[in-house]
């Protein structure tokens, strides 16, 4: 078999295998509970604290930790639908590193359906705050609403920009562009090993050319979209 022809074979494959996994992934068949706040569904694995707990509740932390996400994200819009699958399933993560970093708690197929996966990470909490910065002795809080808020920025930008306006931009800009909105201030990434935080020289490149841009990150995506 002609080696381009091997390679088209694998690539038609893995797309497959994507589209098939990712229908199941939102079958009822593999998850106990989801539940829909802001036109984002959360699907949910077993064990979870969300499972014992009323629609109401977690439609309440939904709002809670996606508020500061449609605040400030450029790309944010409530008419959007976003799907979040929270999963511990050591299958599906095998599945989704074939993709993703085994450092990734968090992934977005913006080349797909746009679906996210979070790895390991309850979304239900017991009295945790829930609010931005995080503190150097809350990495839950890292984990958590920093992870959700990322790829809610991935998920967005492909939405309103399209895939082939969205993978113009360099991946500095992609990533970084989703790491400064869940910044307050930068100052606590010194907290943080590069294995917890991979993705701290994409936030350095990007805060450097924001502060060229005086902040206005619209101003700074629309030139770099024009240098493309």
């Amino acid at each position: 078999m002609k080696p381009k022809l091997t390679f088209l074979l694998i690539a038609f494959l893995l797309v497959f295998i994507t589209v098939i996994v990712s229908y199941i992934f939102l079958s009822k068949l593999w998850f106990n509970r989801q539940v829909t706040a802001r036109n984002i569904t959360f699907y949910f694995d077993s064990p979870d604290k969300c499972l014992d707990m009323p629609d109401e509740t977690i439609k309440t932390q939904i709002i809670q930790a996606t508020d500061y996400f449609y605040k400030n994200c450029l790309y944010a819009d409530s008419s959007i639908k976003h799907q979040i699958i929270f999963y511990k399933n050591p299958l599906i993560r095998q599945l989704v590193l074939f993709y993703a970093s085994k450092h990734n708690l968090g992934f977005c197929l913006t080349k797909f359906n746009r679906l996210i996966l979070i790895y390991k990470v309850d979304f239900c909490t017991d009295g945790v705050p829930m609010h931005i910065p995080y503190s150097e002795n809350n990495l839950y809080l890292y984990r958590r609403n920093k992870v959700i808020i990322h790829e809610l920025v991935h998920s967005s930008m492909v939405a309103k920009l399209g895939h082939k306006r969205y993978y113009r931009l360099p991946v500095w800009v992609r990533e970084g562009y989703a790491e400064w909105i869940t910044h307050e201030t930068d100052d606590y990434l010194c907290r943080f090993t590069k294995e917890q935080y991979p993705y701290q020289g994409y936030y350095s490149q990007f805060y450097n050319a924001a502060q060229k841009y005086n902040g206005n990150v619209r101003h700074l995506i629309n030139d770099l979209e024009k240098a493309q």
